[in-house]
């Protein structure tokens, strides 16, 4: 016999509501039941009365049928509380709720998710559905996660970006779509409700709930972190305290802060290149989704076991897996549930090209980032002060050389055109461990070790060590010519920095075009 873990789920089927949940047998062996609502068990004498659900609410018998005693009254199921009960009236209007539990074709549902998304959303590659699928299944999973992906959908306009999200609702766990939301209903629905968070129109939200949004993204990639708010109640304002832990699907227009991109996997999204249909296939989905119940019911990890569980073994492999790659921190964060559900579907290779898409967009976050653009820069000013110095320090000109801080701040309003002060740029040297010496004309960056340290900086931010050189029909503009514009090769708004025949063209397509 199997043994099935997890807390009660509501079961939504033509109206009839009901209420399943693992109950434990005196051998310790385990077994699914389901109780309906609106049951209720005479605690005098044993006797069941149904009442039912009246104005959305369950309504208590007036006396007990058997005893004929008006209680008291307990709601029937071993393993249900009245906070379940609420969930299962409200679950129906709120998301897509499994209608049965099914033990059916549980191979399967790897290749019946991936179908599902094939068949209702168009991508322009097959590692994205492969992504999106161990994504859907691994949301079934949050109670064994320690870290959760979030999704960050981009695209304009009419660019499929809000029926990708419809589409993944109707095949994740307790998954709502919402175009707008207050700040209060955010953080109910995911601490109270457990609910899988999607939001077609992030650009679109108050500022307010943009950014307690933010903060669920930040706070709620990882168990165990906290938000607080302080909310009006009868004696004033009251803190109080949420737990975010969830996954969260963001769609925009526009680019978010980038700290907020560096918590997603970013997917692009972009009209449909074929014909799609006009309606979900719901009974399809539900099917789904009631055999994704039962996974969830054997794979959800129970307490007080010695032997790891099928689950600990695959994220174990997921764990080498990753490491066997080099991938790790907020990257390894966001693939491992991934990753782990992949394995248990014996998915891992297929899943390979996704892995490899996500390794290269944070490589590309990590570049872009404000941290990499002062490295950048830094790294640029520091080539010139060891090109202009005469003496050398142990043979390694770098220890010699000071770098004003003021000259970092310069540089960098070049690359980006955004003028940042002194003090910006010795915050910046701080955090990234760098030393300082103060001058009579100004603080300067003078390490003996900022050689390996810069060089392990652009490792980091995914730069080169060197800055490009004049190269072919390529060539770097005099300094008094760099300045910001729309670059002619990839559309971006950077500092000018090359000349390619006729074009001006930023720094990183000089750099791509120079090692084609």
């Amino acid at each position: 016999m199997m043994d099935f873990a997890g807390p009660p789920e509501p079961l939504v089927s033509d109206g009839d509501v009901r209420i399943v949940y693992p109950a434990e047998f005196d051998t310790g062996e385990t077994e699914l039941r389901s109780t309906e609502l609106g049951v209720w068990r005479c605690r005098q004498c044993g006797t069941e009365t149904k009442t039912g659900i009246v104005d959305g609410e369950l309504e208590e018998p007036y006396q007990c049928e058997g005893c004929e005693r008006q209680g008291p009254f307990v709601h029937a199921g071993d393993g249900v509380s009245l906070d379940d009960v609420n969930t299962a009236i409200s679950a129906g209007d709120m998301w897509y709720p499994p209608s049965e539990v099914s033990d059916e074709n549980q191979s399967e549902l790897w290749d019946d998710v991936f179908q599902y998304l094939w068949d209702h959303w168009d991508a322009n590659d097959t590692d994205i559905y492969i992504g999106l699928t161990a994504y859907a299944l691994s949301t079934w999973f949050r109670g064994n996660l320690t870290f959760v992906p979030h999704l960050m959908l981009m695209g304009k306009t009419t660019g499929g970006k809000t029926r990708l999200l419809n589409t993944l609702a109707r095949v994740s766990y307790r998954a709502i779509v919402t175009a707008s939301a207050t700040p209060a209903s955010m953080f109910r629905l995911i601490d109270e409700s457990n609910v899988t968070y999607y939001i077609s129109e992030y650009h679109g939200l108050e500022y307010d709930a943009r950014r307690e949004l933010d903060n669920i993204v930040r706070a709620g990639q990882k168990r165990g972190e906290k938000v607080t708010r302080a909310e009006q109640a009868s004696r004033g304002y009251l803190p109080q305290v949420f737990d975010p832990f969830s996954h969260v699907g963001v769609a925009t227009q526009y680019t978010p802060d980038d700290d907020i991109i560096n918590r997603c996997v970013q997917i692009r999204s972009s009209p449909a290149n074929r014909d799609m249909p006009a309606t979900f296939d719901e009974d399809r989905a539900r099917d789904i989704r009631n055999r994704l119940l039962f996974a969830r019911y054997r794979l959800l990890e129970g307490d007080g076991s010695d032997e790891k569980s099928e689950w600990q073994h695959a994220e174990e492999r997921a764990y080498a897996y990753l490491e066997e790659r080099g991938i790790e921190g907020r990257t390894r964060e966001k693939l491992l549930s991934l990753v782990t559900v992949a394995d248990l579907w014996d998915r891992v290779e297929e899943l390979g090209p996704f892995v490899d898409r996500v390794v290269q967009q944070d490589r590309e976050a990590a570049a872009d980032s404000e941290d990499a653009l002062f490295v950048e820069a830094l790294r640029e000013c520091a080539f010139d002060e060891v090109g202009s110095i005469q003496t050398l320090d142990d043979g390694d000109p770098f220890a010699s050389v000071s770098i004003p801080l003021s000259g970092i701040a310069d540089r960098y309003e070049q690359i980006t055109g955004d003028e940042k002060s002194n003090q910006w740029a010795g915050q910046l040297r701080s955090r990234l461990g760098l030393e300082k010496e103060r001058k009579r004309d100004g603080t300067v960056i003078s390490d003996r070790d900022l050689r390996p340290k810069l060089r392990e900086l652009c490792d980091e931010h995914n730069l080169e060590w060197e800055p490009l050189e004049s190269n072919g029909h390529i060539k770097e503009l005099d300094e008094s010519e760099k300045e910001p514009g729309r670059c002619e090769l990839c559309g971006n708004n950077r500092t000018l920095t090359h000349r390619e025949e006729d074009a001006l063209i930023c720094a990183d397509c000089a750099q791509e075009g120079m090692s084609a």
